[in-house]
């Protein structure tokens, strides 16, 4: 499916791989200007800009630290400045800490709530006022989990923040709208990342596996296909959604409690 993103501009968050690398290869391959954001992962950022300039796309890099509330702000501004304004802001950047409740310390949830909560707020707030006024076609796609509908234990703090990016999704929609943007979110269920290879040992991720009604992990190409329809003029009547990319594994017959029990 031809989405036709040319001749806009996207901002990435957390785009040096993973999904949000995805997501910028796909808005690029669909004619997009985009810059990819990273905090440490300069290199990847720049193989990946060479990738998508190689295929003929147009990309940018800005780095930033999303736990720093300024930081946060200027990326937007200085997105903006290159290409003379954005159309497009993907608020994909997030940190997990998978610890149980008695093992979290404040300055933990300190960064996480930083990061996953207070960035897109800010993202998005800079990304409405430099918006020409009554300019049509803005789209806010905010990334969001799983784990917001289907949490597990030490899980709470980063469940809990993707749950507010899901309640922010639905009240930027209705402040927005009057300004022509949309604002949606994708919840991606299990997907085969570097941080997930990180994070979840191999008995997890065959028991998530089991517990998925498309019987596998996601891919970063199946969330990025999502993000684009929902950047395109295609989505054009939808706002306030949170949509699960999830190979059903949020479907009531297939769940984590239910696949731990199944034979492997």
């Amino acid at each position: 499916m031809t989405l036709a993103l040319q001749g806009r501009t996207a901002l990435i968050t957390g785009s040096s791989r993973g999904i949000g690398a995805a997501i910028a290869r796909e808005l690029a391959a669909q004619g997009a200007r985009v810059v990819i954001h990273c905090n440490r992962k300069l290199d990847s950022a720049r193989a990946l800009q060479a990738e998508i300039e190689q295929a003929r796309g147009a990309a940018a890099i800005l780095q930033a630290d999303l736990s720093s509330a300024e930081q946060a702000v200027d990326l937007v501004r200085g997105a903006a400045e290159i290409y003379g304004g954005l159309d497009i802001l993907v608020n994909n950047a997030g940190i997990i800490a998978g610890k149980m409740l008695d093992t979290l310390t404040a300055e933990q949830i300190d960064q996480v709530l930083a990061v996953n909560v207070r960035a897109p707020l800010l993202t998005s707030r800079e990304f409405a006022r430099l918006r020409p006024q009554g300019r049509p076609g803005g789209r806010i796609v905010n990334i969001s989990s799983v784990a917001a509908r289907v949490p597990s234990g030490g899980s709470s703090l980063y469940a809990a923040s993707k749950a507010a990016v899901e309640s922010l999704t639905r009240s930027h929609a209705t402040e927005l709208g009057p300004a022509g943007i949309t604002v949606n979110a994708v919840a991606p269920g299990t997907t085969e990342t570097d941080m997930v290879a990180e994070t979840f040992p191999q008995a997890m991720r065959d028991i998530i596996v089991r517990g998925t009604a498309l019987g596998r992990l996601g891919q970063p190409a199946d969330i990025a296909r999502v993000v684009a329809f929902l950047c395109s003029d295609a989505a054009g009547w939808i706002t306030g959604q949170a949509i699960g990319a999830d190979g059903g594994m949020v479907t009531g017959a297939f769940n984590l409690s239910r696949a731990a029990a199944l034979p492997a």
